[in-house]
């Protein structure tokens, strides 16, 4: 198991929400492992997002960023394309300002992690496009029992 701290921070750009940004403290839980042969690969099992900060404040007292469809699946590439080496598949999110008031988008997250960090970013939409969501993550890796992360040659 691999253990993840770090910060979520959420731009939405269109929707009934456009405008709000979400700065929360987050937790992911998962494995990861490596084949005899291709690229390493990890699953997050588990994500919690709290000690949200909106900005504008106009949002209400209920959590505003919901984890969803996990496990989140992950491929951590050997030779990176330009954009990152990891790249996680899946992501759902459920956003939501006040009750009644959410969208879920929905994509991936692309960066590139070291042995201690990684920063992810991607742009997430609703399933119909009418809302889009700018997601960045700066997490630090705990690694817990003999697991070892090994990036690059």
């Amino acid at each position: 198991m691999v253990g993840h701290k770090g910060k979520l921070v959420v731009h939405i750009l269109t929707g009934s929400q456009a405008g709000i940004e979400l700065h929360c403290d987050m937790s992911w839980t998962g494995e990861i492992w490596n084949p005899v042969s291709g690229p390493g690969e990890d699953r997050m099992t588990e994500a919690a997002f709290s000690d949200c900060e909106r900005t504008p404040a106009r949002c209400g007292d209920h959590p505003p960023v919901l984890a969803l469809g996990l496990p989140w699946h992950s491929v951590l590439f050997r030779d990176p394309p330009e954009e990152g080496n990891d790249d996680i598949e899946g992501v759902q999110l459920e956003l939501s300002c006040a009750p009644g008031e959410s969208s879920v988008v929905q994509g991936q997250l692309i960066g590139h992690p070291t042995r201690t960090n990684s920063h992810l970013r991607g742009l997430l939409k609703s399933s119909d496009g009418s809302v889009e969501a700018e997601v960045e993550t700066s997490i630090k890796i705990k690694h817990r029992g003999d697991h070892k992360i090994k990036i690059g040659p």
